[in-house]
């Protein structure tokens, strides 16, 4: 779409509105856009280490991260590594091998042979031991993990990887038994393997963590190494490439995003844990499965489900029966909320008498049968293992009760740049918040290039733009995403507005009330939350408040480009309050409320350089006091993208999401030796929809969309449109300054 389109109504006049020199678009006009088709796309499925045989493992949680992957419409499901604990099973093999070749010793000597068993003989039983723990624990896994068929009679392919970590050889004999017991199940090999995509043509490579793990602080740091080692050493091949279109890591315990950029040559996810985690190999947070949305445009959405409340809380889901009686019911519920109690703690809490304690436990362990157990050295009654193991259910809000939260996030747009990706921002933009039916823009500092650091001078601003000309001109480019927005939402609800009150045989004026166009300009109308960044800043120095002739000018350029529609095309007027329910809508802020579902997102622009430690400056953010409350923490001024999911202690899932920039780069970075990340971000959020108590974020995705290559302005340009006069010689023709 070309910027210079307008609108097909002649716009109003409003001569208090000067446009920036830069472009001679009339401010009035709402450009037409195409909202565009999505391309086609791969949806896959991802689990890692549901654990089998480890004290972590739940039958019910697995069942659960599988089943969402079904209902949510997942293509094919892949398992990366960790499908049983290997020290576990390993253990139970020698133990039944030392049985069995006991067994067989026993034998020989009740047949009074006088030599010993041969070598050959202990290796029959030791074959014949592993066989039987590989039986085992394929049929018991193959009878766990649910056929995945999405409501159609052929079930879904289930491909598994193993770690020669976390699995052993043991683990890969499992798989490959597994895949002799269930046809949807196809054991794909070890440690690391490339999967083709079926209708993208695209490719992505599984790596396991294979290695013993050493500990993190930052989430980034155990996945950048797998992907690093790959890239080293694999000796896959790729047809037509050097490298995967997406590396996935399995066995971390984490579930970040690092989009293929200026930093990363090709993108890279890691898997979250499908396990109750009991210890920390590396800094594994994360519970759940990962469906990951590759489209044949190279871009990916990774989503999240957290599972991790639904383990933290998995007692919550246990029900007393209802012939428990009050004493019992009352130290049922104190076993639910701090596990295992003994009759005194029950006594104390309660207040009650050890003897009525007693008595109640009794009853307890009669009601719940095995369900139930009281350890004898420590005298704590508690659930059994086995019961939470096997038995136990994991809940998960249904889809239907679910609201979703779509953001579109932006950092350091620097209007006035030369190398601001200039057509991406005005037209691909706008383009992307209508595919993704996004609601909430996040413009998360550094709105304007600024003046310090000698920039223009350094030829780093644009036409010699001082700090007013730079604040209007970012207010004219966010009106063009927000104005083109607004007209294709607009004109689509008023249309069929316009062609009820022709039905109706009424003009649209009385048919359409000023409540009715309030509600439909309101919902049109773009939420956008703006950062005040680091550049933007810099006028405080001078006695100047940052951003006030930016906002000014785009409260007006949109109201009154609002208001022109509404009159030019359906001949109404916007009688009163127009003017406020913009500013109502474009808010600078550092943190703000979601509509539908609650959710706290604070915004940061730290004052800080990026480090080679990939989530470090995100992860800070997310840990900050003033982001404690917040479900969301959206994060800019280091001009490359990554995202992390951390879950916290009573504030559940927390997602971090760093944004890079509009920019293609500076002249300070290139001499840094850094590269950076072009794009616009979004982030979608899934929430119960207005809960009574606080917010919880249950799924959530996010996705860059990479800004291709562009020439940027050229300050010559400039100089050569003012030395554009004809020569007087023709010889000067030859002689050109350039």
């Amino acid at each position: 779409m070309n910027e210079d389109a307008i609108s097909d109504e002649k716009p109003i006049e409003v001569a208090t509105v000067q446009s920036v020199d830069v472009s001679s678009q009339d401010d009035q006009a709402i450009p037409e856009i195409s909202t565009g088709e999505k391309p086609d796309f791969d949806r896959i499925g991802f689990v890692s280490r549901p654990y089998f045989a480890s004290s972590g493992y739940r039958k019910g949680l697995v069942q659960l991260g599988f089943g969402l992957l079904d209902e949510w419409d997942a293509h094919t499901v892949i398992v990366g590594g960790g499908i049983i604990e290997r020290k576990v099973v390993q253990a139970e093999f020698e133990e039944h091998f030392r049985a069995a070749l006991e067994e067989e010793r026993d034998s020989h000597r009740r047949s009074k042979k006088k030599k010993p068993l041969t070598k050959e003989k202990v290796a029959e039983v030791k074959a014949e031991a592993w066989s039987d723990i590989v039986d085992k624990w394929a049929e018991k896994i193959a009878s766990v993990i649910p056929e995945l068929t999405g409501g159609k009679k052929k079930p879904k392919k289930i491909f598994v990887i193993t770690s020669s970590y976390y699995d052993g050889e043991i683990g890969k004999d499992i798989a490959t038994r597994l895949t002799e017991l269930r046809g949807d199940i196809q054991y794909w090999g070890e440690n690391e393997r490339i999967f083709p995509l079926k209708r993208t043509g695209k490719t992505i490579l599984v790596r396991c963590a294979h290695k013993a793990p050493w500990r993190g602080k930052y989430y980034s740091t155990p996945v950048t190494r797998e992907v690093e080692d790959s890239i080293k050493v694999t000796s896959i091949e790729i047809p037509g490439s050097d490298y995967p279109d997406l590396y996935v890591i399995g066995c971390v315990g984490s579930s970040m995003y690092k989009p293929q950029g200026g930093e990363a040559r090709r993108p890279y996810i890691s898997l979250p844990d499908l396990h109750k985690i009991r210890d920390v190999g590396t800094s594994e947070n994360q519970i759940g499965v990962v469906m990951v949305e590759v489209r044949a445009d190279g871009t990916i959405l990774p989503r999240t489900f957290n599972l991790k409340d639904a383990t933290t809380h998995e007692r919550d889901s246990i029900r007393i029966p209802s012939e428990c009686g009050p004493d019992e019911q009352r130290i049922v519920e104190l076993v639910k909320q701090r596990g295992g109690v003994t009759i005194g703690m029950a006594s104390t809490f309660l207040q009650i008498s050890k003897t009525r304690a007693k008595e109640a436990f009794d009853a307890i362990l009669d009601h719940f049968k095995n369900r139930m157990v009281l350890d004898k050295a420590s005298g704590r009654l508690d659930f059994a293992p086995k019961y939470l193991r096997e038995e136990l259910r994991h809940n998960f809000p249904a889809k239907e009760k679910l609201a979703t939260e779509t953001i579109a996030t932006f950092g350091c747009l620097h209007a006035g740049h030369p190398r601001l990706a200039r057509n991406f921002f005005l037209n691909r933009f706008p383009e992307i918040i209508l595919q993704e039916n996004v609601t909430v823009v996040a413009a998360l500092g550094d709105l304007i290039v600024g003046l310090y650091h000698r920039l223009m001078l350094r030829d780093e601003v644009y036409g010699g733009m001082n700090y007013t000309r730079q604040e209007k001109h970012a207010a004219w480019l966010f009106s063009r995403f927000i104005l083109k927005v607004f007209r294709a939402r607009f004109v689509a609800v008023m249309d069929t507005a316009v062609e009820n009150a022709n039905a109706a045989k009424k003009e649209p004026r009385e048919y359409i009330s000023q409540e009715e166009l309030r509600n439909f300009v309101s919902k049109a109308l773009l939420l956008v939350k703006i950062k005040i960044g680091n550049h933007d800043d810099w006028p405080k120095n001078e006695g100047v408040d940052p951003l006030e002739k930016f906002y000014d000018r785009l409260v007006d350029l949109v109201t009154h480009s609002i208001r022109n529609l509404i009159w030019t095309r359906y001949r109404l007027y916007f009688e009163i309050g127009l003017r406020q329910m913009v500013r109502e809508h474009l808010q600078i802020c550092n943190r703000f409320t979601l509509p539908e579902t609650g959710l706290n997102v604070h915004m940061f622009h730290p004052s800080l350089a990026r480090t080679d430690t990939v989530t470090i400056r995100l992860q800070k953010c997310m840990n900050m006091v003033s982001a404690r409350d917040c479900q969301a923490v959206l994060v800019a001024n280091f001009h490359v993208g990554v995202s992390v999911n951390e879950w916290k202690p009573g504030l559940g899932q927390q997602v971090g999401h760093q944004a890079g920039t509009v920019l293609s780069g500076t002249q300070f970075e290139d001499s840094k030796l850094k590269d950076v990340d072009t794009h616009i971000g979004l982030v979608r959020l899934w929430a119960l929809k207005k809960p009574d108590g606080p917010s919880r974020v249950y799924a959530s995705e996010v996705a860059y969309f990479a800004a291709p290559p562009e020439n940027p302005l050229d300050n010559n340009d400039i100089l050569a449109t003012l030395e554009s006069e004809a020569p007087v010689l023709e010889e000067e023709a030859d002689t050109k300054i350039t």
